[in-house]
């Protein structure tokens, strides 16, 4: 069994024995196609998310036409939004059976398995909660840049 096993990735023990698995491997191929297409969908929105930090900078050094450079914040801090939240909300859907059975029991499926369930899964919900303040501070940095600039 793996380590850890989160929405991305997983972490294997090594092996003790002569018999090398993979399990993280035996993992990734063994996921369903929505949870692989989550995969993509999270990867979209990093990608995005770091396109945003490389506009917030050329826009902090920007020194003319700021409003112009701001106006894109908060349409990339939407985007980012929508993706994060497309994929949560499709990984939450085809896995409720698995939230019940943990909610029931946590630490009966951690010593059953062995396995730290989720963690990423609450740090994405965090990630989302982030970036909809991001929206509103985009927007807000917006306004302002059409007022004193």
């Amino acid at each position: 069994m793996p380590e850890a096993m989160g929405l991305l990735w997983c972490t294997s023990p090594t092996p003790e024995n002569k018999a090398k698995i993979d399990y993280c491997h035996v993992w990734h191929n063994n996921k369903p196609k929505c949870d692989k297409n989550v995969t993509v969908i999270m990867i979209i929105a990093l990608a995005l998310e770091i396109g945003s930090l490389m506009w917030v900078s050329v826009t902090f050094f920007a020194c003319c036409r700021r409003e112009f450079w701001i106006f894109f914040l908060p349409l990339l801090a939407f985007l980012v939004t929508l993706t994060l939240a497309i994929a949560l909300f499709i990984y939450t859907d085809n896995n409720k059976s698995a939230f019940d059975i943990l909610n029931e029991n946590r630490e009966g499926a951690l010593a059953a398995y062995q396995i730290n369930f989720f963690y990423s899964y609450y740090i994405a919900w965090v990630a989302l909660f982030l970036i909809i303040i991001c929206i509103l501070i985009g927007a807000f940095a917006k306004k302002l840049a059409q007022i004193c600039c």
